[in-house]
């Protein structure tokens, strides 16, 4: 039984994201209505009669409000001057529709744009609610253009609009320049930026350009931008984000958002390649936050330079984070669905993404990877699903980063890595590493089914099953190995290709500096593993065929239902408790479950100290005993984790409890046990279910990053405590 809840685990005293000031309640209501208004009245009444009835036209209407005033318009379409190049002139105000954006349009007729901020700044808070703009064009901004202004866009449309302009910021539909912006439920579709621009950076932004001072936030919510499209026409300069652009130092926050259908049209040369067909962010100066949303049906199209037009949903570079985001069906040249970049000072995550059938006409059908620090780079719990790449890397191509949680589904790359193509650059000393993934079901048309490496091997605890390759390397394939890092508890099963080894090909090796241990490498066609340099060693590990080395061994590995793809040891597998214990990568294997649960009637044939953990990428549980917590999985800040135990009574209470410090505290109602934590606080509480387990899903603050905790689950009711889990949140 599962239950949800949140937790303040390491919560401090946070500033707010966005600090916007609230419009204070509007002292006079002065109404427009284009239909049967008089610009000579006052304004003050709706009703259309002199003299105070309403204006016929916006402009006037807002020349009439003051400070904290609001104007109403009443539905209608609204065109020629005063219903177009609207400003404010520094007026802290609200304006609104009667109607709504289907019933109260702008049409600016191709000759100006909707709202303006930008020909005097204005530091006032302005709201604008339930409007649609349509057929602008400008060279600025087709529908809305703000500098230096705070205003929030709510319930609108803005269509159909167009910009020419002389710059890189310029934008069909909304230019936001150095200020702080909201955009609510609103929708940005089909509009266009094209030409010959005259900056040196290409056009950026078909729908949405945001640029400025890192410290002015730009917030998109629950909004749609769809259709839009940017174009440059002069060979020389790029084409970037057809949905969006940020750059020059700005921010952006956008939730529960879907970018669809944009395109990008531009050439590609070497150092002005263009790309981003949905969003492009620049992320060297500001921080981006994408989370919750859909990117989708976004294309790159290169009109030249076609090999380097990159991220066809989007291009994303620097400090910029992607959770809980949906991107599918996306084109691009390198990186179909998303280009991702960093280097030594940004940090760049993705966390609960799944990328699905996107296409890459030439490398990285899912992901796109390139960073000159692996280390600032994570990717967690993403799912890349039946991507394509017409040369390598169907799933990813990546010369960096971090993997942990991933799975790498039924992905094909017409030359090498089915799954993924890792080229890591000389300089990084541990440039990229998968740990607890899953990759099945992948298929090269060369070498590496699964995996595909110009040089290193690094993988802890995944599982690589069903993959193949018409040459060589079915599971994974490398092309000059010169280091081995981590490589450990992995099962690579049921793999096969069309010549060398189905399981693991190493075509010539330099050096290996570390060797694998506790693997598991079995049914693999049409051999498990080939070596042609040599060098390669395994320990304590269970390889079909046999392999020359310390306590490996050459036995059936008894696995449930490998039929049905069920990896885990069944009992009296060979492979239980006759794994290494160094380097443990997490305390738990790729199910979540405890590792080094020791099994009395198996004899202890690893390497360690206390419990020994099986070979591959799953422990034995079946005849363990006691009451077991894990740490919290994924055990990441800022999101939601998942806390587990078993062995409970069934249909009892389990109760959570951490601390940030080791000690005693006895358990109330349960005279003698103790919970070896210093000042405890429950987490969480879940029934546990008819075998014993229970698991809560918690928020755990962001704040949380960098501090440790103490964790025991308690059955009060039996008087059980767990064993102690010790975890710090990166």
């Amino acid at each position: 039984m599962s239950i949800r809840t949140t937790c303040s685990i390491g919560a401090l005293a946070l500033g707010a994201v966005f600090s916007f000031t609230s419009i204070a309640i509007a002292q006079t209501t002065y109404y427009v209505n284009g239909s049967c208004g008089d610009d000579s009245w006052t304004g003050l009444s709706p009703v259309c009669e002199a003299p105070n009835g309403p204006k016929a036209t916006i402009q006037a209407g807002i020349n009439a409000a003051d400070h904290f005033d609001s104007v109403e318009v009443a539905d209608g379409i609204y065109t020629g001057p005063g219903n177009k190049n609207i400003e404010f002139f520094q007026k802290e105000m609200s304006i609104r529709s009667s109607g709504g954006p289907e019933q109260c349009i702008i049409d600016c007729e191709n000759d100006g744009l909707g709202f303006t901020f930008c020909t005097l700044p204005d530091d006032r808070p302005v709201t604008i609610e339930g409007f649609t703009i349509r057929n602008g064009r400008h060279e600025w901004a087709g529908g809305i253009c703000i500098s230096s202004a705070e205003v929030t866009i709510d319930n609108c449309i803005v269509e159909q609009c167009v910009s020419d302009g002389r710059n890189g910021n310029s934008t069909g539909g909304i230019l936001i320049a150095d200020s702080p912006v909201r955009i609510l439920r609103t929708i940005i579709r089909s509009n266009r930026v094209s030409g010959n621009p005259g900056y040196s950076d290409g056009f950026n932004g078909g729908g949405i350009s945001i640029a400025g001072s890192p410290w002015e936030e730009v917030l998109i919510e629950d909004s749609v931008i769809e259709g839009n499209e940017v174009e440059s026409t002069n060979r020389f300069l790029s084409a970037r984000g057809g949905g969006i652009a940020v750059r020059e130092a700005g921010s952006l926050h956008m939730r529960r958002c879907t970018v669809a259908g944009n395109r990008v049209v531009g050439y590609s040369e070497l150092y002005r390649p263009s790309g981003g067909g949905g969003i492009y962010i620049d992320g060297r100066f500001g921080a981006t936050l994408i989370e919750d949303s859909t990117i989708r049906d976004n294309v790159v199209v290169a009109l030249e330079g076609e090999v380097l037009s990159r991220g066809g949903g989007a291009w994303l570079f620097g400090d910029v984070s992607v959770q809980g985001c949906t991107i599918i069906e996306n084109e691009a040249s390198l990186g179909g669905g998303l280009y991702l970049g960093s280097d030594y000072s940004r940090t760049l995550s993705l966390d609960d993404v799944e990328v699905a059938r996107n296409n890459a006409r030439a490398d990285g059908g899912g992901i796109y990877y390139s960073s000159s620090n692996s280390s600032n780079a994570t990717l967690q719990r993403v799912r890349l699903v039946n991507n394509h790449a017409e040369r390598d890397g169907g799933g990813a191509y990546a010369t960096a980063g971090q993997w942990d949680w991933c799975t790498i589904q039924g992905n094909t790359a017409a030359r090498h890595g089915g799954g993924a193509y890792v080229a890591p650059e000389a300089f990084l000393t541990y440039p990229w590493h998968f740990a607890q993934s899953t990759m099945s079901g992948n298929r090269a048309g060369a070498d590496g089914g699964a995996l595909y490496s110009n040089s290193d091997l690094s993988l802890s605890e995944c599982l690589i099953f069903g993959n193949s390759s018409i040459g060589r390397g079915g599971g994974a394939f490398v092309k000059e190995l010169d280091g081995l890092y981590h490589t450990k508890r992995s099962t690579i099963v049921d793999n096969a290709a069309g010549s060398g080894a189905g399981g693991i090909h190493i075509e010539s090796a330099d050096e290996i500096r570390e060797n694998p241990f506790s693997m598991v490498i079995w049914r693999n066609s049409p051999t498990s593993v080939v070596d042609q340099s040599g060098l390669l060693q395994f320990a304590r590990s269970n390889i079909e065929g046999g392999w020359f080395g310390v306590g490996n061994i050459d036995a059936d590995p008894r696995f449930v239902d490998p039929g049905a793809g069920d990896y885990r040891l069944s009992g009296g597998s060979p492979c239980i408790d006759a794994g290494d214990n160094r380097s443990i990568y997490t305390e738990v294997d790729l199910s979540g479950q405890p590792r080094r649960v020791n099994d009395a009637g198996m004899p202890d044939a690893g390497y360690g100290l206390g419990a020994l953990a099986d070979m591959g990428c799953y422990e034995f549980q079946g005849t363990s005993s006691g009451f077991i917590a894990v740490h919290p999985r994924p055990g990441v800040a800022g999101r939601e984790n998942q806390l587990q135990a078993a062995g409970a009574t069934p249909g009892n209470v389990v109760y959570f409890v951490y601390g940030f410090a080791a000690g005693s505290t006895g358990v109330p109602g349960c005279p003698g046990v103790n919970v070896e934590i210093a000042n405890p606080r429950i987490a969480a509480q879940a029934a546990a279910d008819g075998s014993g387990y229970a698991s809560a899903i918690i928020s755990i603050s962001s704040a949380a990053a960098g501090r440790g905790i103490v964790l025991q689950a308690v059955d009060q009711d039996a008087c059980g405590v767990s064993n102690v889990v010790g975890y710090r949140f990166p």
